[in-house]
């Protein structure tokens, strides 16, 4: 690279990755006119154009309007790995047999690589990652949801063991049976309601808090120059 497109100082990196989506930029037929340069005069016009103050203000303004973007990746990120430790803990007690367990913690870990996915198509700007990550926080919802009214419905059709048979016994002779049964059915239903509770909320709100971000995506896009968009990538 010629030394008139290599700034000095602290901003070596963005002045590189701004040269370089320029020159990206320049040497595409589609954003030249054949009427005035080739594709081969327009490249080298570019490595030795200098990196002016407009650039750098355009770059700024660039890196400005995607902050709240890269805010949501960061998000992503932080959530796919809460996801896959879940996903590693609960699947750990499917050593022990427990199949529901070893449902979940697939399904936590298949989500949390789909978040990863959809991270890494949204730190580029693209607006269908942020629809990924939307999809990917319903069907964890759902996986929410599910588990709660299996939950549910397991407490209250579940046939009493023999020690919960003497325990109901015992407290029956202290005139405690019914009490006691009908605080453990409260208990039950207050728990996995607030599960479910959080399987509707958490994840709806964080989807709409997704599409939002790629509508952001999207209007960046399509108000942003294709060179500033090119050095950003590089830079994330």
């Amino acid at each position: 690279m010629d030394t008139a497109c290599r700034p000095q100082g602290p901003g070596v990196s963005i002045g590189l990755a701004v040269c370089s989506a320029r020159t990206t930029i320049s040497s595409d037929p589609q954003n030249t006119p054949s009427q005035t340069r080739n594709p081969a005069q327009t490249q080298t016009a570019s490595h030795h154009a200098p990196l002016g103050p407009d650039h750098l203000i355009a770059l700024a303004e660039g890196q400005k309007r995607s902050r709240k973007i890269r805010r949501a990746v960061s998000v992503a990120n932080a959530h796919a790995c809460l996801l896959g430790i879940c996903g590693a803990v609960t699947l750990l007690f499917a050593i022990f047999g427990d199949y529901v367990a070893l449902v979940l913690g697939i399904a936590f870990c298949f989500l949390a690589w789909n978040e990863i996915r959809g991270g890494k198509q949204l730190s580029r700007f693209d607006p269908q990652g942020a629809m990924r990550l939307a999809f990917n926080q319903l069907g964890f919802g759902t996986v929410i949801v599910l588990y709660a009214g299996w939950s549910l419905w397991s407490s209250a059709h579940a046939a009493p063991s023999a020690e919960s048979a003497e325990i109901q016994q015992l407290l029956a002779q202290l005139q405690l049976g019914n009490s006691i049964a009908e605080l453990t059915r409260t208990i039950s239903f207050a728990v996995y309601g607030l599960i479910a509770a959080f399987g509707i909320l958490e994840p709806g709100l964080l989807a709409l808090y997704y599409l939002s971000r790629g509508r952001m995506a999207r209007q960046l896009l399509e108000t942003t120059p294709p060179w500033v968009i090119e050095a950003m990538k590089t830079l994330s």
